[in-house]
Order: C-alpha cells, then sequence, then structure tokens
C-alpha cells in the first residue's frame, strides 16, 4: 500500500483485480465439467495506458486504469453520510479501472469465404460465457478490494461489454469504479 496520506493505492488495487479475476476463472473451471471449463489467456498483464489503445496482438488478459477523477465515480451518486467521518466532495476521488480478456476470432481458411458455421457458434458461445464469468468475477471482486481501503469508501462494478471484433480479435470487457474519502 502507498504511505499513509501519500497517494491512492491504484496499484494494489489492480493486483487485486488481476489476481482475483485469476481466482474466480480457475475456482469456476475446478467445479465445471471439462467441456465447460474457460480458460484465460496465458498473458495475463497490468498495462500502462488507455485501456481501449492496448494493442490486440495475442490472446490476454488485461487490466487497466482509465483514470482518477475528483468526486465519486460516474453512476454512483454520493456517498452515504457517516457519522464522525466527515467526507468533502472535493476530498473524494475515484479511480476507474478496465478488465479485457482478448481472444481471436475464427476466420476463414481461404480467406474469401467466412469459418464453418460450427467454430463461429462454438466460438460465440465461449465467449458469451466468459462474459458472464468476467461479470460475476468483478462482483466478487468488489468486497476484496473494499477491504484494503478506508472506510466510506466504495467499490462498483460495471457493465461487461463486447469490442470488436478487430482484425482477427475480440474481447470482453468489464470496469470496476472505486471512489475512496480520503489518501490511503
Amino acid at each position: 500500500m502507498a504511505a499513509d496520506g501519500l497517494g491512492l493505492a491504484v496499484a494494489d488495487i489492480a493486483r487485486t483485480i488481476l489476481d482475483g479475476i485469476i481466482d474466480h476463472f480457475d475456482a469456476v473451471n475446478a467445479a465445471c465439467a471439462a467441456a465447460d471449463r474457460v480458460a484465460l489467456p496465458r498473458r495475463r498483464v497490468i498495462a500502462p495506458g488507455n485501456p481501449r489503445l492496448i494493442a490486440w496482438d495475442c490472446e490476454q488478459l488485461v487490466v487497466t486504469m482509465s483514470g482518477i477523477g475528483i468526486g465519486t465515480a460516474p453512476g454512483e451518486g454520493g456517498l452515504p453520510a457517516s457519522r464522525g467521518n466527515p467526507i468533502s466532495a472535493t476530498g473524494m476521488r475515484h479511480a476507474v479501472f478496465a478488465v479485457q480478456i482478448v481472444r481471436c476470432v475464427p476466420e476463414s481458411s481461404d480467406g474469401t469465404s467466412p469459418p464453418p458455421d460450427d467454430v463461429l457458434t462454438n466460438a460465440g458461445l465461449v465467449f458469451m460465457r466468459e462474459a458472464g464469468l468476467l461479470s460475476q468475477a468483478l462482483v466478487n471482486i468488489c468486497t476484496k478490494v473494499k477491504d484494503g481501503l478506508p472506510g466510506g469508501s466504495r467499490v462498483t462494478p460495471g457493465a461487461v461489454e463486447t469490442l470488436g471484433p478487430e482484425g482477427a480479435f475480440a474481447a470482453n470487457e468489464g470496469s470496476l469504479a472505486v471512489t475512496v474519502g480520503q489518501l490511503v
């Protein structure tokens, strides 16, 4: 964690998010029949830069930060009042994290005809199952992230969106907004 009062612990939060996604998929896969498992890509990184500009050059799990803003995270409304812990709106800040799971998209073998229907359907079903797993992982991670933050903090999962296909790749992207009332 950052030294007291010197910053927001965004790097620690990013690590908690990455580890939480991996733990969730591992737990689900351990409980599922082999045919229902969705293995995460081998490449699993916390990357610098704009989440939507990270290169899609391989299958990967990527955690990034969209930025840090003043006040509560968009869509959260205000934090509930708490006795003995006054928080001004200008003292509050939020960080928004993005998680992308990037996958290869089936392509035609000859470059002119579409991929076989069963191959495309199978890839679509895996992609959709993965979106549901990512959404639940983000919900589960909220408690883990909040446990490491000061009282009055809020952690909110966002929607999971599908991105692409772009070239030979498509992605599921989810977000997590973290509002903190004081420096940690």
